[in-house]
């Protein structure tokens, strides 16, 4: 059977009885309905199919349908998440006469359809391929069912032989929120050469730790094309340091391939990029323009719901409401410099912590004074925090920490308690560390800074900075030296 005759088998939206217990007795003839009340939206719940269907069912996440039938005949649009490739796909059925069967018929296959409908707002579909039942599908206008229906569901295709059974379990309702959001758009066919986006948001499929950071950065997107071939570059700035997180090669045409690439249609001089790749799924949202209109970042919010993307991250100052603080932020970010150990060596006064949580933030007001060093003994890194407080001196000494320049940065790591510390240089004379715990990715962000630093102008900036990234608990440490 070939490609065709699955999809068909699989998005034939019909319906069944619930009232009464499973047996073996075939299709259900469910309540009286008519064409008007299986016409509409609804989300697949869950799919049953017999023995012989020689295609998994193993990929299917999520997916829905659009059904419009009348008396003579009907249409329904079949759609799965937006990479897949078979989205909107239009089938169009006829009515037997004097039967309430429809039929769609291809040079491999003929398949027949009945309607009937459990309750309003749920049926099962069944569907004969060359006069064989072959298909159950269960579906419902909203995100879910009761489970007695589902497991009925289940009791009837083990009866009837359906040992193949998915449940899908949709975490959103697909069919009322993502519907006609996503429509394939050909402008990038028409590249020439590379062009830059400045990113405002993106949504994965999995966790991305370079945003995690809380340090102020921006990112953008690069995608070049010679002839069929696509490169797409993320590359993520932090002070004057550009990093590339992602670089992807993809070739348009290639099938069967663990890449993909689709450009979906959105705002003027914007874009919104589906990538495929062996990490996962994520879709970016990119302009011409540094800032965008809030509406934008409201639809990308819905967007990344219907893409499954679990980890959505915003870029800081991408509002146009924002353009004041944008420009500020902009202005603060060239205050972080790359720093090395070397240039790390000594002592460092705690100048100023910012929290994104209060009760971090109380932590931090408790610290009447504070400093950490960092040095070498016996060639190995060595680096020890201090912090004063009511209870009195407190010290920590890391003898085992491995240190590492990398991007204009520092990163320490302690493989006893999983601390990770990232130091960035901060204006003249001082520097900014952000720890962080791998089940705390939010962290805290402190400023350090020599015993001549101008500490009140420092404080400043880095208040403004913390603000950027929405750290808003400041807290000041009053004291000036390092002894």
């Amino acid at each position: 059977m070939g490609a065709l005759s699955f999809y068909l088998l699989l998005f034939c939206i019909l319906a069944v009885a619930n009232g009464s217990t499973p047996d073996c007795v075939g299709e259900k003839e469910g309540i009286p309905s008519n064409h008007t009340q299986i016409s509409g939206l609804w989300n697949l719940i869950a799919l049953s199919l017999c023995p012989s269907f020689s295609f998994t069912i193993d990929y299917v996440t999520y997916t829905y349908a659009n059904i419009s039938f009348t008396e003579k005949d009907g249409h329904f649009l079949v759609f799965f998440d937006p990479l897949t490739e078979f989205q909107g796909v239009d089938f169009y059925y006829e009515r037997i006469p004097g039967t309430p069967h429809y039929k769609y018929v291809t040079k491999e296959v003929e398949s027949i359809v009945r309607f009937a409908q459990t309750q309003p707002d749920s049926m099962i579909s069944y569907e004969k391929i060359n006069g064989t039942l072959c298909g159950a599908f269960l579906h419902s206008k909203g995100a879910s069912l009761p489970e007695d229906e589902i497991e009925k569901f289940k009791e009837w295709s083990k009866c009837n032989g359906f040992d193949r059974v998915k449940v899908l379990k949709p975490s959103i309702s697909y069919a009322q929120v993502c519907h006609g959001h996503f429509e394939i758009s050909e402008n990038l066919k028409e590249l020439k050469d590379t062009e830059t986006w400045s990113l405002i948001a993106k949504a994965s499929t999995y966790p991305d730790h370079h945003y995690h950071i809380r340090l102020l950065y921006s990112a953008k997107l690069e995608i070049s094309k010679k002839g069929k071939e696509y490169t797409v570059r993320e590359i993520q700035i932090v002070s004057v340091v550009e990093k590339t997180l992602m670089e992807l090669k993809y070739e348009e045409g290639v099938t069967r391939s663990t890449i993909k690439l689709l450009e979906f249609k959105t705002g003027e001089n914007m874009l919104l990029l589906g990538v495929q790749s062996e990490a996962g799924r994520t879709l970016y949202l990119a302009s011409k323009t540094p800032t965008v209109n809030q509406s934008y970042l409201e639809e990308f919010d819905v967007h990344a719901k219907c893409f499954q993307g679990n980890y959505t991250y915003f870029i800081s100052g991408r509002k146009e409401e924002d353009t004041d603080e944008s420009e500020i932020c902009t202005k603060i970010q060239k205050e972080v410099t790359p720093i090395t150990l070397k240039e790390f060596l000594g002592k460092w006064s705690l100048t100023t912590s910012a929290d994104g949580k209060t009760n971090s933030s109380l932590v931090d007001v408790s610290v009447a004074s504070g400093w950490m060093e960092f040095n070498f003994v016996n060639d190995k890194p060595h680096l020890s925090y201090v912090s004063i407080n009511e209870v009195g001196v407190q010290k920590v000494e890391l003898e085992n920490i491995e240190a590492e320049e990398t991007d204009g940065h520092l990163i320490f790591k302690d493989p006893q308690t999983e601390l990770k510390s990232i130091i960035y240089g901060f204006g003249p004379n001082c520097v900014i560390s952000s720890d962080l715990l791998k089940k705390s990715p939010e962290g805290t962000l402190l400023l350090f800074c020599r015993e001549n630093a101008n500490s009140s102008v420092a404080t400043e900036n880095f208040s403004r900075y913390s603000t950027c990234q929405n750290l808003k608990q400041i807290n000041e440490q009053k004291h000036t030296s390092t002894e």
